[in-house]
């Protein structure tokens, strides 16, 4: 071999080992490509949900607001509930007393009209006789 046909022979060989790197780059290439897509997709998701999230949160808040409201007015109904039961309560203890008032009046003019009379008929026999 000459040198000239050495020469060609070492360039072919360094050519092969180019096209073969070149290759290997294309294939890594579009791996990268491949992750990429899926990285993207991924980031993609993430915001997805992040934003779901966000309006979660947001539908949760409305709903703890929602909760205290009918928080706060069972409570209201509750207290007017507990005013109406002693108020029911109070009304027997009120008639009771009451009437213990009014036979308790009754029975102090019973005695008195029988003290009145006791006195009254021990009293007028001395004037007729």
């Amino acid at each position: 071999m000459t040198e000239v046909e050495k020469s060609i022979h070492e360039l072919e060989i360094s050519v092969n080992a180019n096209r073969n790197d070149i290759d290997d780059m294309k294939t890594e290439i579009h791996d990268l490509k491949g992750k990429q897509g899926a990285i993207y997709d991924l980031t993609t998701s993430v915001k997805l949900i992040a934003q779901s999230l966000s309006g979660m949160k947001e539908d949760i808040e409305h709903l703890k607001d929602g909760q205290e409201n009918v928080k706060n007015f069972f409570n209201g109904k509750v207290a007017e509930l507990e005013s109406h039961v002693t108020s029911i309560e109070q009304k027997p203890l009120v008639k009771t007393q009451s009437r213990i008032d009014a036979i308790q009046e009754k029975i102090m003019w019973l005695i008195i009209g029988g003290i009145i009379s006791g006195v009254l008929y021990y009293i007028i026999p001395f004037f007729h006789g």
